[in-house]
């Protein structure tokens, strides 16, 4: 299976979504109505783990899809950390952020899985301290 998410805690607080190679965006589609459910089915925010490390390639139509994700978030949609040091999905990154400016303070892109980890922590922390 090129796209796999799954909660990544028992508190349901971070769900964890990795691609691997020659994934589609069609196949994309499921995974993102799975995802929503898995953020629907609780009340509190869901953080999210996006792996990017074990896919070569990501599809043509990206900042266009990823305009679509953003303007569909579910109500308890929380902070989106990527992970990969590919260059283009730095590419991709920059130019979504410069795109949507907003999005710079619901998204993140990290090299390593333990940056992402240590990112949704202090995040969440955060949040609960407010």
């Amino acid at each position: 299976m090129p796209i796999v998410s799954r909660w990544e805690n028992n508190d349901k607080t971070i769900i964890y979504v990795q691609f691997t190679n020659n994934w589609s965006w069609d196949e994309f589609a499921p995974v993102r109505k799975t995802i929503l459910d898995m953020i629907d089915s609780v009340s509190h925010v869901v953080d999210y783990i996006v792996d990017f490390q074990a896919a070569n390639d990501i599809p043509n139509g990206a900042l266009a899809v990823g305009r679509s994700i953003h303007k569909s978030c579910s109500r308890n949609e929380g902070f989106a950390v990527l992970v990969g040091p590919s260059p283009q999905l730095r590419m991709l990154y920059q130019s979504f952020t410069i795109a949507f400016p907003a999005s710079k303070s619901e998204i993140a892109l990290v090299p390593t899985l333990e940056d992402a980890y240590q990112m949704i922590i202090d995040i969440q922390e955060n949040r609960s301290n407010q």
